[in-house]
């Protein structure tokens, strides 16, 4: 029986390092001998603390900086569409109205923006009249929104986005967690930057630990729940239900705690009280 060959990853990166102002006295170094591969189609989150290298190394991963040690490597002649959401999103704005951005991403004229593109805005909250507002003038939170949004609407084979729901409120930030995982598709391939995991963790396939620049662990996040697991459980911020999983299983291994929403939950906790 002929078995098919595993997809190549999507991208590679070999022994990556990066040292800003490289032979100066202000040389600072943010990577170290990172590596690690992104497979196609999975949702990858690099967790760690600010100031581990996380953005640095989103901006190498799109292209956006050239690493100043090892390699990163696209299979292919043509390599993936990279797209990246940045964590200012005022860095990426230029047009004059919300409309305008989103007509320019999609290159048609602000009256030919499809409708599934205006009922994504309007399931991320925005209204008409904020749309034809300048970017600039929005609220820091509908600011990043909008930034997400950009993206969300088109077509990428590998989407980077780089503290997506800081800034946003708890109903904003699960409304924008969901269209960034529903918007993904089946094809697509995305990798999220974020130092918490609250509204993430539940959709991440494979987490890599960056810890002063270097990779200090792979996993998938169900093993951050396993107290006999070597996973660094306390260098990622894990949403609150989470952080009662884990708890719990130190307590009580025996019990399963797994559910299907919040409600499930904690109805099996109540139940496990009442038995105590």
């Amino acid at each position: 029986m002929k078995h098919e060959a595993a997809s190549p990853p999507l991208v590679s990166l070999e022994s990556v390092g990066h040292v800003y102002s490289l032979g100066t006295p202000s040389e600072v170094r943010a990577l170290t001998g990172v590596s690690f591969e992104v497979e196609k189609g999975e949702v990858l989150g690099i967790v760690g603390k600010n100031g581990a290298g996380k953005t640095t190394l989103a901006r190498i991963i799109a292209g956006l900086e050239n690493p100043t040690e090892g390699k990163v490597v696209f299979p292919g002649p043509k390599g993936p569409r990279v797209g990246m959401v940045f964590q200012q999103p005022e860095n990426q704005f230029f047009a004059s109205t919300g409309l305008g951005e989103l007509a320019y991403g999609l290159k048609v004229s602000s009256a030919e923006i499809p409708e599934h593109a205006l009922d994504l805005a309007g399931s991320l909250g925005f209204s008409a009249e904020e749309l034809a507002t300048s970017p600039f003038d929005l609220p820091p939170g509908k600011k990043r929104l909008l930034a997400l949004l950009c993206f969300f609407v088109l077509k990428w084979d590998l989407l980077i986005v780089d503290e997506p729901l800081t800034g946003l409120g708890p109903k904003e930030a699960e409304g924008a967690a969901h269209a960034l995982f529903s918007a993904k598709g089946e094809a697509g391939t995305l990798v999220v930057i974020t130092h918490d995991l609250t509204h993430l963790f539940a959709h991440l396939n494979r987490l890599v630990l960056l810890e002063e620049g270097r990779v200090t662990w792979t996993g998938v996040p169900a093993q951050l729940l396993d107290p006999e697991a070597t996973a660094p459980r306390d260098l990622v911020e894990l949403p609150d239900r989470e952080r009662l999983t884990r708890l719990m299983r130190e307590l009580l291994p025996e019990i399963s705690l797994d559910a299907q929403d919040n409600e499930e939950f904690a109805r099996r906790i109540l139940g496990l009280l009442a038995t105590k």
